[in-house]
């Protein structure tokens, strides 16, 4: 248990989920804390930089978590140490823009484990192009793959490989915006997951009924 002087968090300007980091700090190894409020986004964003895979994903189900979520529109990301260097080192985007020096509100001074991107947009922009040349490159075989089976008159198969497609679609699209996937949900939730982050991308999708979707 480590606790010291009281911690403060002006930025959050919220006392509720003040009280629960302070918390959070002095009972696991929180190495950082990042957090952006997002002023053309539905949702602000609260990185959590924590040591263990383990503890990110028993405090990412937290059900304070969904109550921030919920009441104060601010999406918490656990992410432990090494996914997070990982991310950093071939140049996420979401890490690169949510993970700036302006959004630290927290930095264990005793870990020495902790990142800061300092780097500008003419430094990063390589790593960035590696990262969209990946996405399209995938993208690209899925979707020749879906036009082959077209050509052939495969039916059965096309509506398979064109779920995949959609699938590769959104797990980038979901990991841009909210900085994870969410592989364990059905399509029509994980379209209507992204419509809160991306309202516009509801256009290119026709409902069937509530909230499933014709694919």
């Amino acid at each position: 248990m480590k606790t010291s002087k009281k911690i403060t968090f002006p930025k959050l300007e919220n006392e509720f989920l003040e009280n629960i980091l302070r918390q959070l700090i002095s009972q696991h190894h929180i190495i950082q804390m990042f957090f952006t409020k997002d002023t053309s986004s539905l949702f602000s964003h609260l990185i959590i930089h924590i040591e263990k895979n383990s503890d990110a994903q028993e405090l990412q189900q937290s059900k304070w978590v969904k109550k921030v979520r919920n009441r104060y529109r601010i999406d918490v990301q656990f992410i432990y140490s090494v996914k997070f260097h990982y991310k950093f080192s071939f140049g996420h985007p979401f890490i690169e823009c949510c993970c700036q020096p302006s959004a630290l509100i927290y930095q264990n001074e005793e870990s020495g484990d902790s990142t800061i991107i300092a780097r500008g947009w003419k430094k990063y922009k390589k790593k960035f192009n590696v990262f969209q040349e990946g996405f399209y490159h995938d993208h690209d075989i899925h979707k020749s793959h879906v036009q082959n089976l077209i050509s052939e008159g495969s039916q059965n198969s096309v509506f398979t490989s064109y779920a995949r497609l959609i699938e590769y679609d959104l797990a980038y699209l979901e990991d841009l915006y909210a900085g994870t996937t969410f592989n364990t949900l059905d399509l029509d939730e994980r379209i209507n997951n992204l419509m809160e982050y991306i309202p516009e991308i509801q256009k290119y999708f026709v409902k069937n009924s509530g909230r499933t979707y014709y694919l």
